[in-house]
């Protein structure tokens, strides 16, 4: 029998936490180093049982190998006489389930916040093939964070169902498996086939009942609960609190949708519709376009690439329209006039200091202030990660990603951060903060702009690669460079939009395309840099950004020219940020590449580091021959 004081493989039980049907949980410190934890046992009786055990033993298993800051750490199994145990992190907060009973329906903006969370976890499983299938209020914790008071971890994978083929398992039809009042209506009718779209149904339940007080379906009765799930329409939840937001409403009621195709497809896109907002709903018809920069009557199609962390601003100050009124811009008819004026204003707002940039997340910031110290400690930078667990899941990713992968895994954020090295890791650091420029809120913005970000990342891969074939001492600053280079380009989109909400008339369409692209193409260099120096990046990235598309003949191997040529380069490749030429970017990269020094074997080098990120680029041939051709 356990009791106080027990001795539990190095560890030794403090007290008993709590009980349930299939065991006990206790608290426990290590006997050498006094680290806590928790300690779950099978009861006895169990401990017989095949089926069990193995369950048990698959939670642990399903938790080590998807790793993510937002799901409770395992550490440890093992047998004490005839019972078995694994050894936890120790959690101090309450369930969802608990602070719901205390405080009822929980403010939207924490709902949000704890749901993005529970998303990002969950999404990490069904990335490494893991369906949890018991996703409830009493399996989501919120720990007493200091600075992040609703930080979630996911409890309770010990029904979790591997789904990838090589698995082999799948569940016996017509076995109920879960929580009824949670279940997805698959999952209440026992099929062998559902997948990750469960679990979307699922956290949509409770997403329903935190925002409500009540979940959507009740009865004394099983069938009458599963027939429920399969045929009835769950009650609006304005229905039940009239403050919610009609469009978290529609949100909530769409991860509700009886058929798994009609709900979201994946816990990202259900994280990057909460992220959106209401403009979520709004963008759902845009149509693609061809060319990555569009007015904003034509948005392209958001292709994604990182999860975006925070937004970077919210809005265009007030007084444009004022300006813009002064100078009657609406009464203009030579489009070269308006798209100067409207240059000057972008230009007067900026050094004025009335223009709003992008600010780095908190938790980015608070690393990179870190890693710039003349000593610190990994463990140092990891406690800054801790801050933002998207962040922190990133360079989990990151670390343990084929790249950077040793022959171990990097398990905890601490190791991670180390084997990234400082170099690296800042670079992550800033290309994650990067994203968030481009994925603004409004998604005409977003999407008119997502195809940069793509042409972004090819510029500061074949920027990096360049750096290191000449020589250059600082490669990520080439890197972080590149990221940047074209990062004004939203921010002025955000203002002519503004513009043009604020004083566009039926019978004045004065924001054409050519006005859009002449004033983006104009100020996003001078933008660029400020927002560059806002972040207090290095002094050769500010300067490379400030440049432009201009190479400099008197500093062969500067990050100015790197970045010229991996511009061009990109281009080339099929990763353009705008309308391009072919002969023009085949010129400049036949010249970028004499002045830096490259020869056959650099380029293809590079080029092949581009597709490696990104898979050959539109229109391109796909080869890395095509680099160094003579036009």
């Amino acid at each position: 029998m356990l009791e106080n004081g027990s001795i539990v493989g190095s560890y030794r039980i403090v007290t008993e936490l709590g009980a349930g049907g299939m065991g006990e949980v206790f608290f426990a410190e290590h006997t050498t180093i006094a680290r806590r934890a928790a300690i779950k046992f099978i009861r006895s009786e169990f401990s017989a049982n095949a089926e069990v055990v193995e369950r048990f033993l698959a939670e642990a298993r399903s938790v080590n190998e998807i790793r993510h800051p937002n799901i409770v750490e395992i550490t440890d199994f093992g047998q004490l006489e005839e019972r078995y145990y694994i050894v936890m992190e120790l959690l101090e907060g309450e369930t969802l389930q608990e602070r719901m009973a205390r405080l009822g329906p929980l403010p939207e903006e924490d709902v949000v916040a704890m749901v993005m969370q529970i998303a990002a976890a969950v999404g990490a499983a069904h990335e490494k093939g893991v369906v949890h299938r018991d996703l409830k209020p009493e399996n989501i914790f919120l720990t007493n964070h200091p600075d992040y008071p609703n930080f979630v971890k996911v409890l309770d994978f010990g029904i979790a169902k591997l789904v990838r083929e090589e698995t082999g398992g799948r569940t016996i039809p017509g076995t109920l498996i879960g929580t009824p009042g949670y279940m997805s209506p698959e999952q209440a009718i026992g099929s062998a086939d559902l997948d990750h779209r469960s679990d979307v149904y699922s956290l949509g339940i409770v997403c329903y009942e935190m925002l409500t007080g009540t979940v959507p379906f009740t009865s004394e009765h099983l069938g009458q609960l599963v027939l429920a799930h399969c045929s009835e329409t769950p009650k609006p939840l304005r229905e039940h609190r009239q403050e919610v937001s009609p469009w978290l409403e529609q949100l909530v009621l769409r991860t509700l949708a009886k058929r798994p195709e009609d709900r979201f497809e994946s816990m990202a896109t259900l994280r990057a519709a909460l992220q959106d907002g209401p403009d979520a709903f709004e963008s759902e018809s845009a149509s693609p376009g061809a060319s990555a920069i569009k007015t904003p009557s034509e948005p392209l199609k958001s292709e994604g690439a990182l999860a975006p962390l925070e937004e970077p601003f919210d809005e265009v100050p007030d007084e444009i329209d004022e300006d813009l009124d002064q100078e009657k811009l609406v009464t203009v008819a030579e489009p070269k006039r308006v798209a100067g004026k409207l240059e000057n204003i972008v230009i007067e707002r900026l050094e004025g200091g009335r223009l709003k940039l992008p600010v780095m997340p908190s938790a980015a910031i608070n690393c990179l202030n870190v890693l710039r110290r003349p000593q610190f400690t990994y463990s140092q930078v990891s406690n800054a990660l801790e801050g933002d667990p998207m962040l922190a899941s990133l360079v989990l990713r990151r670390a343990n990603s084929a790249i950077y992968g040793g022959a171990t895994r990097a398990n905890t954020l601490e190791q991670a951060a180390s084997r990234l090295g400082s170099r690296q890791l800042e670079s992550i650091l800033i290309e994650a903060s990067a994203v968030t420029v481009f994925n603004s809120k409004n998604p005409r913005i977003r999407q008119s702009f997502q195809g940069i970000w793509k042409h972004s990342i090819a510029v500061a891969t074949a920027a990096r690669k360049t750096a290191q074939r000449i020589g250059a001492s600082e490669p990520e600053q080439a890197y972080i460079a590149g990221l940047l280079h074209e990062a004004g380009k939203p921010i002025v989109g955000a203002l002519l939009l503004e513009a043009e909400r604020m004083i566009t008339r039926e019978d004045s369409k004065w924001m054409t395309s050519s006005v859009w692209q002449n004033v983006v193409e104009s100020c996003f260099c001078a933008i660029g840099e400020s927002l560059a120096s806002s972040w207090n990046l290095p002094a050769q990235v500010v300067t490379a950004i400030r440049r432009g598309n201009d190479f400099d003949d008197s500093a062969a191997g500067s990050v100015s020219n790197v970045i010229c040529f991996a511009n061009a380069l990109a281009e080339q490749q099929g990763f353009p940020s705008g309308d391009v030429e072919r002969r023009v970017a085949d010129l400049r990269v036949v010249r970028g590449a004499q002045l830096l020094g490259l020869v056959e074997a650099d380029m293809e080098t590079v080029v092949s580091a581009i597709f490696e990120r990104l898979g050959p680029g539109d229109g391109a041939s796909g080869t890395a021959s095509t680099a160094i051709q003579t036009p």
